[in-house]
């Protein structure tokens, strides 16, 4: 609380060096204030185990301690027996003398093997420690907990509470581990490394490093005490500060106190001093195999390790299916999501291989502008190319979405999206724009500088993304109890989604006007076919949109539930798009010249209306209202099915094709306010 309430009031901490990532956030990054010469004092792998996080060296190791096993001397040599080495050496050992103590001297209390399975953390550092002897080679890094060496850890876990021990014994907390140190009643004990000033039995119990597997690998416990400075100390402090760091942190101060064994040292160039190591057993310390309880995690500490020590304990004490239980416990840490990788799943390859053949039928599709028979006069060449190249934007979304989540994939989604749509709508509402029922300086500007109107919103939408590109995102974990866990974009800054908002309501507003000139221009003839079908796209758009931004703030469990649902909406966005502009034109060419007429607009009659909304103006004419007139105009616009020397009329009629239904022989008859203009397609 101290550190994320910035209250300055202590320059450095102390704490258990499991919680680097907690306070990784508020540490400085030590490399930033300490020579080369003074970290390189420290062990390597324990500086990496244990000290950085995210690349950051954010402490140093002030204490350290870790797992041994305690062989009772006395025991062993009465019945020459040897200390063992692996787990099995340890259970023939245990078998053997637990018997003969009971035949020879009726001794039914001796322990074998404590373990040491608790429902406190030492539970958990034996759990983690166990499975690490049970790696394949000494090189052999902590196994993956659905692999077959964790597998056969759990079985053979089981095996020595089962053969040697009991469910009473194996659970028992520190205090009957320290019980037996002090009483001598048990053959083979774990607990941490003690030195002589702590425990003075070692005549009876010898210290060694814990069985593996196989011979040469073995496990240990790695724990401790780090020092970090405040990354939020007062400046004229600091200096200071760091002075008395390298104090704490000095080859001096911590040699002194390994001599006068008070703390182990992450300074391991001590082990190697003979001098320090006649009052310590320096053999037993590189001899043993260290790992560090897991911190990089997904789950709050607590929760995490009580979850994870209960699916362990569910198949130790509870007799659960032990595949099972890895995979849950893997599950609790784990991130999933769609990967590129074949043997993980052929998923991402799949998504791959649909965007990429979806992309080059598009772009393929754009030769037939060049083909006459094919009709695209309702845009210019230029916005059919843009409109596609934005379809294609859009669907790599679809791409983003696959592998981690990065703080650049969550920009690239929100900028792909937004300029992709933009490619996509802007040429449509160009048309709308040029094409309005009465002349106007809007739609003769637009018609004049086409490319510059589109130009203007693609500037506004780099703009703002190019804001947020400035501001980080908070990856959320999703955290899925006995499931699988994944990550989401989260904008957690408060001008991020300021930003954010504006970009979403750039959008709405896009599509407002949009809907408003389509309700405008609803019966106009020329391009009441096409009017239907930009609707179409418009309201698919706007369904898909709400629900890919509903499913940005509900919780959806099942990551690839999650994931799928979001590109299968992004790909019907693309589809849709295509299909209802621009792919139905690659179609008209071969549809019956009866099919086409229909298609030309037979069924969109329009004048009925027209003349039921005259015969209603005229009777409410002396009622309208200044209020009522925009909405009024509008409806006789909605109603009018020629336009008045509107611009697109003049497009129109340079147009070679006038009509996209046409056909090969008829003439197509286009009405205005004050022309008629015949055309044929053989002229």
């Amino acid at each position: 609380n101290l550190l994320e309430r910035k209250k300055n009031k202590y320059d450095l901490y102390f704490y258990e060096n499991l919680f680097t990532p907690l306070y990784s956030p508020y540490l400085y990054n030590l490399k930033e204030l300490l020579s080369e010469e003074h970290i390189n004092l420290f062990n390597e792998n324990i500086l990496n185990q244990t000290c950085y996080y995210h690349n950051k060296l954010v402490a140093l190791p002030f204490a350290l301690r870790y797992t041994v096993l305690y062989s009772n001397q006395e025991i062993l040599n009465k019945y020459n027996r040897s200390i063992p080495t692996t787990w099995d050496e340890l259970i023939d050992t245990s078998q053997f003398i637990i018997e003969k103590e009971i035949i020879q001297n009726n001794n039914t209390d001796l322990v074998a093997y404590n373990g040491l399975f608790d429902d406190s953390e030492e539970g958990i550092c034996s759990i983690y420690e166990f499975i690490y002897s049970c790696r394949k080679s000494i090189n052999s890094p902590f196994p993956k907990l659905t692999g077959s060496a964790s597998l056969n850890a759990l079985h053979l876990m089981k095996k020595i509470k089962n053969e040697i021990s009991s469910d009473k014994i194996f659970s028992s907390n520190e205090d009957f581990t320290i019980e037996r140190l002090l009483d001598g009643n048990a053959i083979f004990l774990k607990y941490w490394f003690l030195f002589d000033r702590e425990f003075k039995k070692n005549d009876v119990y010898k210290m060694s490093p814990l069985p593996g597997i196989s011979q040469g690998v073995s496990g240990s416990t790695r724990s401790g005490v780090n020092i970090g400075i405040d990354r939020n100390i007062h400046v004229e402090k600091l200096d200071a500060a760091v002075e008395a760091f390298k104090f704490i942190t000095s080859k001096k101060l911590h040699k002194k106190f390994l001599k006068d064994q008070r703390n182990m040292s992450g300074i391991t160039s001590f082990y190697e001093d003979e001098d320090i190591c006649i009052n310590i057993n320096c053999d037993l310390i590189k001899k043993l195999q260290p790992i560090t309880r897991i911190t990089n995690m997904t789950w709050n500490f607590e929760k995490y390790y009580e979850k994870f020590r209960t699916n362990i304990y569910d198949y130790l004490y509870r007799d659960s299916e032990a595949k099972k239980i890895l995979k849950n416990t893997e599950d609790l840490t784990k991130i999933y999501y769609i990967s590129l990788d074949k043997n993980e799943s052929f998923t991402g390859i799949l998504i791959i291989a649909i965007v990429i053949t979806l992309a080059f039928l598009m772009m393929l599709s754009l030769v037939c502008l060049f083909i006459k028979k094919f009709d695209f006069d309702f845009l210019p060449k230029g916005y059919w190319f843009i409109s596609i190249i934005g379809l294609i934007f859009i669907l790599m979304l679809c791409v983003v979405k696959l592998g981690r989540v990065t703080d650049l994939k969550c920009h690239l989604y929100t900028m792909f999206m937004t300029v992709g749509y933009t490619f996509n709508i802007i040429p449509i509402l160009y048309k709308l724009i040029i094409n309005f029922p009465e002349n106007n300086k809007v739609s003769y500007w637009v018609n004049q500088h086409k490319y510059l109107f589109f130009v203007l919103f693609v500037f506004v939408d780099l703009i703002l993304n190019g804001i947020l590109f400035l501001l980080p995102h908070k990856i959320k974990i999703v955290n899925v109890i006995e499931g699988e866990n994944f990550e989401k974009c989260r904008m957690n800054n408060m001008i991020g989604s300021l930003v954010t908002a504006l970009l979403i309501l750039y959008k709405v507003f896009i599509i407002l006007v949009v809907l408003v000139l389509i309700f405008s221009e609803w019966c106009l003839e020329k391009t009441k076919f096409e009017i239907r079908f930009i609707v179409s796209t418009i309201y698919i758009d706007i369904i898909c949109i709400i629900i890919l931004l509903y499913m940005h703030f509900i919780t959806i469990r099942s990551y690839i539930s999650y994931l799928l649902i979001r590109i299968g909406i992004i790909i019907v966005i693309a589809i849709s798009n295509y299909i209802f502009t621009y792919g139905f034109r690659l179609i008209v060419p071969l549809l019956k010249e009866k099919e086409k007429n229909i298609l030309n607009g037979s069924t969109f009659n329009c004048i009925k209306s027209t003349q039921q909304y005259s015969g209603n103006k005229d009777s409410e004419s002396g009622t309208m209202t200044n209020k009522s007139s925009v909405l009024s105009k509008l409806v006789s616009y909605h109603y009018k099915q020629s336009s008045n020397d509107s611009l697109s009329d003049s497009v129109y009629s340079k147009s070679v094709k006038t009509s996209i239904f046409s056909g090969n022989d008829q003439p197509v008859v286009r009405a205005s306010t004050n022309l008629i203009i015949c055309t044929n397609n053989d002229e």
